[in-house]
């Protein structure tokens, strides 16, 4: 129950702490003292670059400010995939690496269920913005119909919405099940979407 940093400490405090963060993970990854091999590590390095970068997340906050009226539901895809996507699809394919996962199958599968979980979790976080009350949003609830953005829900409707997004989970956690990580660490905290 804290203001966001852009609430508590200005627009442009907030913008630079974003910048350091993401430094920051950069910096963690070349770090000459972590316990992984350095083909690995560089990997690790190029991997976040890609998905943070102009290929990746400023990609997909550039799609995400051209004006609405040109968003349909494969912009709105594209955006989603690329924005939030990227980054999630980052963290599971580079957790893949540091594991020294070599097998092309669970990397495929790997990429698919970050793609399914990447989109529900955006489905999902629209249709609470419609649905859930602000103290439980930690964000002003409804601001997305407020700001005329289009979002799942605008372009399929709140039911349609709900629908894809179960689509996308079962996706997502059937990709998982192909691996044999049913029991896994990522299927538990995939549960927690």
């Amino acid at each position: 129950n804290k203001p966001s940093c852009h609430k508590a400490f200005t627009e442009t405090v907030a913008i630079l702490v974003g910048d350091a963060l993401q430094s920051l993970a950069f910096e963690i990854l070349a770090d000459k003292n972590m316990n992984i091999d350095c083909a690995v590590q560089l990997h690790l390095v190029q991997h976040l670059a890609k998905a943070s970068g102009a290929k990746g997340m400023v990609l997909g906050q550039a799609l995400d400010m051209m004006p609405e009226d040109t968003m349909n539901l494969a912009s709105l895809e594209d955006v989603h995939l690329h924005k939030t996507g990227a980054l999630i699809e980052a963290s599971i394919i580079m957790g893949a690496h540091v594991a020294l996962c070599k097998d092309k199958k669970t990397f495929n599968a790997l990429e698919q269920f970050s793609r399914a979980l990447g989109l529900a979790y955006q489905i999902q976080d629209d249709v609470l913005d419609l649905e859930a009350t602000t103290e439980t949003l930690g964000k002003p609830a409804q601001s997305d119909l407020k700001n005329d953005k289009q979002t799942y829900p605008v372009l399929l409707g709140i039911e349609n919405s709900k629908k894809e997004y179960l689509s996308l989970y079962d996706k997502a956690m059937a990709q998982v099940e192909a691996i044999g990580l049913e029991d896994s660490l990522l299927a538990e905290l995939t549960l927690l979407l």
